[in-house]
């Protein structure tokens, strides 16, 4: 994964409250982020318990699925009985515009 350098670089932090989420993600100087080879991307963490020497897990709930401007940007599905799905990063740049982006977010499990 691509280190996330400094808190500035977070554009926006929630814990899910529930099934939906709904936000607005401002992205003014897109098109020159990209430029310089920056992404922006989505990542889901799950905080595992502090005794623990990394007590944050990138991981998405069994289902989820993420609409930016009304245009579905990604959807997992529960993975077949026995088999392990990869929890990556998922990047949204390809699929925002310059300036405010209205996100959904709809999960379950």
């Amino acid at each position: 994964f691509r280190p996330v350098r400094e808190n500035d670089d977070v554009l926006f932090m929630a814990v899910l409250p529930g099934r939906h989420l709904s936000f607005s993600l401002e992205v003014p100087d897109l098109r020159q982020w990209r430029k310089e080879g920056f992404e922006v991307e989505l990542r889901g963490l799950r905080r595992r318990s502090p005794s623990e020497p990394q007590n944050l897990q990138q991981v998405w709930p069994s289902f989820i699925s993420v609409d930016a401007n009304k245009h579905e940007v990604f959807k997992t599905k529960v993975p077949l009985r026995g088999h392990k799905r990869r929890d990556l990063p998922q990047g949204l740049s390809a699929n925002l515009r310059r300036g405010s982006n209205a996100i959904e977010v709809t999960a379950e499990g």
